[in-house]
């Protein structure tokens, strides 16, 4: 077997349809298999599944145990040579599970792969791939500092925004959107760190493969879809994504680079957050005039006055269960 496919649905059954359908419709010359397992939404993916693919495997999670848990859960008895941890809103538009597949049987110094990551309208999302968080990239990237010295990389986000993305290159993550690893070295680095709820999943994973000696490529011309924040919960108004990303990447950073740089990373986020916070309301009477654009300008002081309250410890994320 060449690629275990690992999909984990959440409230996401619609997705999974069209990704299941557009695997088969696109992978050529490839051995394959696909396990799905639904994450405790008990939305009707099993049912879905059973009846337009019963020869794939399904696994019911009896609870929403995280991203990082739930892969790890789902991918015991893969059998392929290779994993690919594929999002369920997600879609192929080239044969490109063929293309890592191929590309990690020629290079044997690489450990993983991935792709170019796109959205509905044809533009390439950079978190696709990118490189490791810390303080000054979350605060670069929340008072915009990168914008006004886009070619500086020290200071710029995660996504890496000096690059377009077009080209192949050797880079420090790829997004758990679309991943492929080495079973073998999946197994022997311990699978993902399950502390982690979702978001800093990747990035961790990543690291670690690097300290264990190998490299990670991104592939630009294997070209997939998505959709993007499929399974994260709707009401906005909690804020979750963001803070879950923060609470993620804190861990991460404490982890691997120590107290400090958590510390600082907490700082960032708080003073960053402040600025934005800031900037809301200097365009908020200028905004007065546009309902639409006073809604979006209210609501961005909401999420980063949450911010500013987390880097103090006075919120955190809900985890949805």
């Amino acid at each position: 077997m060449d690629v275990t496919i690992v999909i984990i649905n959440w409230n996401s059954k619609d997705f999974v349809a069209q990704c299941l359908k557009s695997i088969y419709e696109n992978t050529a010359n490839l051995r394959f298999e696909v396990m799905v397992a639904d994450n405790g939404s008990f939305d009707g993916c099993d049912d879905l599944v059973r009846k337009r693919y019963p020869h794939l495997t399904f696994k019911q999670l009896g609870r929403n145990y995280g991203f990082a848990k739930a892969n790890n859960l789902a991918a015991r008895g893969a059998r392929g040579r290779y994993l690919l941890f594929l999002n369920p809103d997600t879609e192929l538009l080239t044969d490109a599970i063929t293309g890592m597949a191929r590309f990690l049987d020629g290079h044997t110094v690489y450990h993983g792969a991935g792709c170019r990551l796109e959205d509905s309208t044809g533009n390439i999302q950079l978190t696709c791939a990118r490189t490791f968080p810390s303080p000054i990239r979350q605060l670069s990237r929340l008072i915009m500092l990168y914008r006004l010295l886009p070619k500086i990389k020290a200071i710029s986000p995660v996504e890496q925004v000096y690059w377009d993305h077009r080209d192949d290159r050797d880079v420090d993550c790829l997004s758990g959107a679309c991943f492929m690893i080495r079973r073998d070295v999946f197994e022997r680095i311990g699978g993902f760190d399950e502390r982690i709820f979702m978001y800093a999943d990747d990035v961790d994973l990543c690291y670690r493969i690097w300290r264990d000696g190998g490299k990670i490529r991104y592939l630009a011309a294997q070209r997939i879809l998505h959709y993007g924040a499929g399974s994260t919960p709707k009401k906005k108004r909690n804020h979750f994504g963001a803070l879950m990303q923060r609470e993620s990447n804190l861990y991460f950073l404490r982890k691997h680079f120590g107290r400090p740089n958590a510390i600082a990373f907490r700082w960032a986020v708080g003073v960053g957050s402040i600025a934005r916070m800031i900037m809301s309301v200097v365009l908020l009477p200028m905004s007065k005039v546009m309902p639409r654009r006073l809604r979006s300008v209210q609501g961005a002081f909401d999420k980063y006055r949450v911010l500013a309250l987390w880097s103090i410890g006075l919120c955190k994320a809900r985890v949805p269960r």
